[in-house]
């Protein structure tokens, strides 16, 4: 393959609006800022185009899919039909086919852990960090028919040994892929003089609110309405403002423009993602800092790995550090313009969507090694552009 110009994008979810639909929006950016023509297609309902007709249809040079569905079950194009198709488009054009998938060993990951998973059934929590081993018997077939070039996971480079054992002893490799900020839709914007002192923004569930509840409950009582959450399925003591819409971009984006009216951003993660070891994170953060947002985290130690504490953002150990920390970048509108800056400008040099479609490109490019992890890479990007551009 050489000089790859179009993508098929599989989405994860076809609902506009869910987390996974903003992820892989960002993704499809990405490649597209990267001058790529990008094909979207969701198989996973009856209404959908099969895979065999949409590959003949759009020749892709990639095929960047989804080895599951959000329930945990086999992607569509895992049927005879379609890895016949793969197959085909692979054998006669030398096209590559770069798959997102979960851990096939998520209980060996977490097999000391002390969480109670199975306290949290209805978010999907217990199926997702208690399912059985993979590869699952449709993606057995996929491997040994050799229709899949590089596996691609959000999840930190140092537990993917672990975390993908199964999938690493069959041959397969392995990309870190963190989530990244969508370049095109986040940007400082002139909002006027700042609504409000501290926001944050996110949905709450049962095992979220196992690490974010203290957080939120202590910004409630000690900034009042100085602090202004978004977001929805919170508890009833939570004081929220619902929804915050995150569509548009820039100025015309509600999102960008709350977070360019307040003067510190919080970001929270899951309790899985505030463990001594790194595990995984979000996009949050990423997008907080393309907005020049002063940023006041959870002490995700997968953000440590990505950005520098004190300079791009502050890490805080627990509620009262928090507080600490916002009540600090308050009181100096200097430091906290500086550190929105340095965090805008690491994020537009390391961690966009468009350096993580580079990466993809460049690994395929380069040839595939057989049971290997690789990890994300800063400094690939301005190379594909001019590969796919020229």
């Amino acid at each position: 393959m050489s000089e790859p110009r179009t993508i098929l994008y599989e989405r994860f979810s076809p609902k506009p609006g869910s987390a996974f639909w903003y992820i892989d929006s960002g993704h499809i950016n990405g490649y597209r800022s990267l001058g790529c023509d990008v094909t979207e297609w969701f198989g996973g309902r009856d209404t959908d185009e099969p895979i065999a007709s949409v590959l003949d249809r759009v020749r892709p040079d990639v095929f960047v899919g989804c080895l599951q569905r959000t329930n945990r079950g086999p992607a569509p194009w895992l049927d005879d039909a379609g890895l016949a198709a793969l197959r085909r488009h692979r054998d006669r054009r030398g096209m590559k086919v770069a798959v997102r998938s979960g851990p096939s060993n998520m209980r060996r990951l977490f097999e000391d852990s002390a969480f109670e998973f199975e306290r949290f059934p209805d978010a999907g929590v217990s199926s997702f960090y208690l399912q059985p081993d993979r590869p699952s018997p449709e993606e057995q077939r996929a491997i040994d028919a050799g229709a899949i070039d590089l596996v691609r996971s959000a999840f930190h480079a140092g537990c993917l040994d672990r975390a993908f054992a199964s999938f690493l002893d069959a041959g397969l490799s392995v990309l870190e892929e963190p989530h990244a900020a969508d370049a095109t839709r986040y940007r400082r914007v002139d909002a006027g003089e700042p609504a409000r002192d501290v926001l944050f923004v996110g949905n709450c569930w049962a095992f979220k609110w196992a690490n974010m509840g203290p957080f939120v409950e202590r910004l409630q009582d000690h900034f009042g309405d100085r602090f202004a959450l978004y977001g929805e399925r919170w508890p009833e003591q939570v004081r929220t403002h619902g929804r915050l819409d995150d569509e548009g971009d820039g100025s015309n984006n509600p999102f960008n423009v709350e977070v360019c009216r307040s003067r510190v951003s919080v970001a929270l993660h899951e309790p899985s993602q505030v463990l001594s070891w790194p595990f995984s994170g979000n996009e949050r953060v990423f997008k907080l800092l393309l907005c020049e947002a002063a940023v006041v985290s959870d002490a995700n130690p997968v953000l440590t790995d990505h950005l520098d504490a004190g300079r791009h953002l502050r890490l805080a150990e627990d509620a009262d550090r928090m507080i600490e920390h916002t009540e600090q970048l308050l009181a100096d509108a200097e430091r906290r313009a500086r550190m929105g800056a340095e965090g805008r400008a690491r994020v537009e040099a390391e961690h966009t969507y468009a350096h993580r479609a580079a990466r993809v490109l460049e690994i395929l490019e380069s040839g595939v090694e057989p049971g290997r992890i690789y990890q994300r890479q800063a400094g690939a990007l301005n190379a594909q552009k001019e590969q796919v551009t020229t």
